[in-house]
């Protein structure tokens, strides 16, 4: 995949409301240039949630993979996107576990 080769000047990412299927690329945590917001929801997204995007340190505003049909558990790496402030959500999907405590660093 040549997606994580988009790095020099894309500040969010929005792909929400598709019939997108399969499972999120880990390349997704090689877009560090991303500062604004990472929108996948309301797909049919399989699979668990890449640990690499725990890479994307500088988003700040958006994170968004709700209403997807993801599992497994929280990668605990996403504590890691210390820049973010705001929306975060991982709502109506089938994540199990516990939610990581590294998530009290974002």
């Amino acid at each position: 995949s040549q997606l994580g080769m988009m790095t020099s000047s894309n500040k969010y990412y929005y792909l929400m409301d598709n019939s997108l299927t399969g499972s999120i690329p880990s390349q997704f945590g090689m877009l560090t240039s991303l500062s604004n917001a990472i929108c996948l929801y309301s797909n049919s997204l399989s699979g668990t949630i890449p640990s690499q995007l725990g890479m994307l340190t500088g988003l700040e505003y958006q994170f968004n993979l709700h209403s997807n049909v993801l599992t497994g558990t929280i990668p605990s790496e996403l504590g890691l996107m210390t820049s973010f402030k705001n929306h975060f959500y991982l709502d109506l999907n089938s994540l199990t576990g516990t939610i990581p405590s590294q998530l009290g660093l974002m």
